[in-house]
């Protein structure tokens, strides 16, 4: 009887060491590096115009759209990756600068500085 009930003490610090192991391990913990132009909540702000994800407008940005002016929805060229933004998380196509959804990359979707 002792037997059983020293498995079962051992059985129960197992397994109370391994719920404080699971449940503090640095593991658990978000790695994500730090943006600058993050909410409260951890999510990235979308800034209209900022394409690249670097947390605003700029002349990067506006240079992509450039290069992919007169790309119509209807183009080979419309689903292509022309890119990746600063955060690393997405690639970004050439639809992803069509701001107004005209179906055209045109001088309209050209970010304001």
């Amino acid at each position: 009887m002792k037997i059983i009930f020293g498995v079962i003490g051992l059985i129960a610090v197992i397994a109370i060491g391994v719920f404080v192991f699971l449940k503090f391990s640095p593991a658990q913990q978000s790695t994500a590096p730090a943006v600058s132009n993050t909410a409260s909540t951890g999510l990235v702000k979308t800034v209209p115009g900022d394409f690249l994800r670097d947390g605003k407008p700029t002349y990067e940005d506006v240079a992509l759209v450039k290069a992919h002016l007169g790309c119509k929805k209807s183009d080979p060229c419309w689903n292509q990756v022309v890119g990746k933004t600063h955060d690393g998380d997405n690639p970004l196509y050439t639809s992803d600068l069509d701001m107004n959804g005209n179906g055209v990359i045109d001088t309209q979707d050209i970010p304001a500085l």
